[in-house]
């Protein structure tokens, strides 16, 4: 087969051009940063931890440039073309000739929670178009009818999970393996923690950062580690954790339904049972708690994506329970303490109305900044022996490192003492400075500019951010109690 004239084309699938775009950025940071290593350095103004961070720094730059230029050849090469004799295709090597009757089947792997991988298999080998984006492959929609309509020869003849098919129905088994997900935290944690005292270190160094000629390279190569391991181990240990106290989950699918057991409690619901599949998404500043609910007829049960095939178990709960709907929330649903740290009574419904800011997010990122703060002082021990000077100018260390811990202190008193409280006579601020108050009929105003809600009223203010617990309830609070206000205005000034 000829591929510049297949007979009677039907579709040609390629790469779509969103690809340039991850050649052009990683080309550019690659360039960037091998011009820079080449930028002379006076001896004088360089020590042992900007060497090592040089090289490294020109190790990164040049993988970028051969991953740049392996990405654009993957990029002009591969195609799929689809003809009425058969599939043509290629990626890095030689073009592959298939023809229909030599197809034995095709289906999709799921790549994520909502997008697939094709796959098509023939004489033992397999062509792959993983959806690196969502429309990465072009004309997809015409490939897959074209081997739906012709691949007559393939064992079951419809485009869906592997393992969802009709004849793949049989008994699965996901569960939360304790011993992985242990060594997951065990790893995931150290390298936080090795990331955060390279934090440390960079923090003691900013000083020279302007004084050395290449010392900057040195807090850029730590300021990358401790991102990507910090958002490794915010989601690693996040689940991991969660897997943990889920050790006794199960759940198993079948031809006529699935099953749930904790170790006290089982649930066993038909297909045709479920009436509502959702996802809850746990904190809006760090979304990465995810719970998928399947609510049936016989009860409701949920799991997370640490279980076993997880993204299996989520297609096959779609594919066979047609009748669900499914929905996905990502409303705060992370705060700490229930309903009875809502109330000043102790339980619902008692007392006066509150709103905290306590969530696990909070939470989470007060102790990042906590464990940099404990580290800081063998960071400094690690500059003494770097060999980096102190010039007379510069702050001392221990001021630095006493307005770190008056921040983080500052912190932890926020977190637990800031509050919002509602009653029938107005409402009020909590804080560690003190408590404002302000009646119903006192307030005249009300403002918001970056994320922070201010209510005026006789020459007094009461302030919140929109990060507090049921924010939206606070909101219609005041919009129907405070009967005297008459201006709002939205984020950019305007009244509403």
């Amino acid at each position: 087969m000829d591929p510049q004239k297949p007979s009677q084309l039907s579709a040609i699938c390629r790469p779509s051009n969103s690809i340039w775009l991850a050649v052009i950025g990683c080309a550019f940071m690659g360039i960037a940063g091998t011009t820079t290593f080449l930028t002379p350095t006076p001896p004088q103004h360089t020590n042992r931890f900007d060497i090592a961070a040089q090289i490294i720094f020109l190790f990164t730059s040049a993988a970028l440039i051969v991953a740049a230029v392996a990405v654009a050849y993957w990029a002009l090469r591969a195609r799929v073309i689809v003809s009425e004799e058969g599939l043509r295709w290629r990626h890095f090597g030689r073009w592959t000739d298939w023809k229909w009757d030599a197809v034995t089947d095709y289906y999709l792997k799921p790549y994520n929670s909502d997008w697939d991988t094709l796959v098509v298999e023939a004489g033992g080998a397999k062509l792959r178009l993983i959806p690196f984006t969502k429309h990465f492959w072009r004309n997809t929609n015409e490939f897959r009818a074209a081997v739906s309509a012709r691949a007559l020869s393939s064992v079951v003849g419809e485009w869906k999970a592997l393992g969802c098919r009709q004849n793949e129905l049989i008994s699965l088994e996901f569960v939360y393996p304790t011993s992985t997900h242990r060594r997951k935290v065990f790893i995931s944690t150290s390298l936080w923690l090795g990331s955060t005292f390279g934090m440390g270190f960079g923090i003691v160094h900013s000083s020279e950062v302007i004084a050395l000629g290449m010392g900057w390279l040195t807090s850029l190569m730590l300021g990358v580690t401790v991102f990507f391991t910090t958002s490794m181990w915010w989601v690693g240990t996040f689940l991991n954790m969660e897997a943990l106290r889920r050790k006794r989950h199960h759940i198993a699918t079948g031809v006529e339904g699935i099953s749930f057991s904790d170790g006290v409690h089982r649930i066993h619901a038909p297909w045709a049972s479920i009436t509502r599949y959702e996802r809850t998404d746990l904190g809006e500043i760090l979304a990465t708690r995810q719970r998928y609910v399947v609510h049936t007829s016989d009860g409701d049960f949920d799991f997370t994506p640490a279980i076993t095939d997880f993204l299996l178990l989520d297609r096959i709960i779609r594919e066979q329970a047609a009748e669900y709907q499914f929905n996905v929330s990502t409303t705060e649903t992370d705060a700490l303490g229930g309903e009875s740290a809502c109330w000043s009574g102790g339980y619902a419904g008692k007392g006066d109305r509150i709103f905290h800011y306590r969530t696990r997010g909070h939470r989470a990122l007060l102790w990042m900044g906590t464990l940099m703060t404990l580290v800081l002082p063998f960071a400094y021990q690690i500059g003494l022996y770097a060999e980096i000077p102190h010039h007379p100018g510069d702050p001392p260390p221990a001021a630095i490192y006493s307005i770190i811990v008056l921040v983080t202190m500052w912190g932890w008193g926020r977190y637990y003492s800031a509050r919002i409280e509602i009653s029938e006579i107005g409402i009020s601020e909590h804080s560690a400075f003190g408590t404002k108050h302000l009646r119903w009929t006192e307030i005249v105003s009300v403002t918001e500019s970056n994320n922070v809600i201010t209510l005026h009223g006789d020459g007094k203010k009461v302030r919140y951010w929109d990060t507090i617990v049921n924010a939206a309830d606070l909101d219609s609070e005041i919009e129907r109690r405070a009967v005297k206000c008459t201006i709002r205005h939205d984020k950019d000034g305007k009244n509403k």
